[in-house]
């Protein structure tokens, strides 16, 4: 703040301080041209109305009285972030994701802190910050995972000037391409089996037999990672045990049928 300061008594260069009004005063400022500006900076500790003011001294050191108080109100710094939490989705194995969130200041002041991972599988760029609104790109990385239907759940911790913020972090890894299971699948006590990966949504998935005869052709019309089928061709007949192979997109495999 630069409050107009009282007239000195003598001399034509100035030098200026303030007190804060939360029990501080400043250091005087360099000497300036008498009827110019000088400046400090000051940091006040909690929220509220501070009283600034200001006298002067030329440079025979005659001093002016203090001048009357300014008000300045001093906001808190308040973390927030946006989305809460980062659900990633499912992601094919030995596949990576990045998702941002905000991390800003709802307050006033200026926004600084530093964010962190409990998972080994998350990166965070930047690691830290300095501004009121800040985009934060999260990564997963999956080639240390298993496939599941489980998600894989980390947390995100926010530590800043104003305040901690935590985000949950989930993902589930599905099959590169597509996998079957149960395989083998047997007729007598499986109910279905399930093409599982990232190859399925809207795939159609064609079931040969060694030969090369199609016997039945799945689509996959809604975008979802699984698709199932009861094991039975075109005409609705279950097939006769032995191995077949299915097609789709530019991956194939390998299905065992026993009794």
């Amino acid at each position: 703040p630069s409050p107009v300061p009282p007239p000195t008594r003598d001399g034509n260069q100035v030098a200026f301080k303030f007190n804060w009004g939360d029990g501080t005063q400043s250091t005087w400022t360099s000497y300036v041209v008498s009827g110019s500006s000088a400046s400090k900076s000051h940091s006040w500790s909690t929220k509220g109305t501070y009283y600034v003011k200001v006298k002067a001294k030329d440079t025979y050191n005659a001093e002016s009285g203090w001048s009357a108080g300014r008000p300045i109100t001093i906001r808190a710094v308040v973390l927030e972030v946006d989305p809460p939490s980062l659900d990633f989705g499912e992601v094919g194995k030995g596949s990576t994701k990045t998702i941002t969130f905000r991390a800003y200041n709802a307050g006033g002041g200026t926004l600084s802190g530093t964010i962190s991972a409990n998972r080994n599988w998350v990166t965070i760029n930047p690691t830290s910050f300095e501004g009121n609104d800040n985009t934060i790109s999260v990564t997963v990385r999956t080639e240390g995972l298993t496939e599941s239907h489980t998600p894989y759940t980390g947390t995100i911790t926010v530590t800043s000037n104003g305040g901690t913020k935590t985000l949950e972090v989930s993902v589930i890894v599905i099959p590169t391409g597509a996998v079957a299971y149960p395989n083998p699948f047997c007729l007598a006590r499986h109910t279905y089996l399930t093409f599982w990966g990232t190859g399925v949504p809207y795939a159609k998935i064609r079931i040969f037999t060694l030969a090369g005869e199609l016997v039945k052709t799945l689509d996959e019309r809604y975008g979802a990672s699984e698709v199932s089928w009861d094991g039975r061709n075109e005409k609705g007949d279950k097939l006769a045990r032995g191995i077949y192979v299915y097609v789709l997109k530019n991956f194939t495999g390998k299905i065992a049928i026993i009794k």
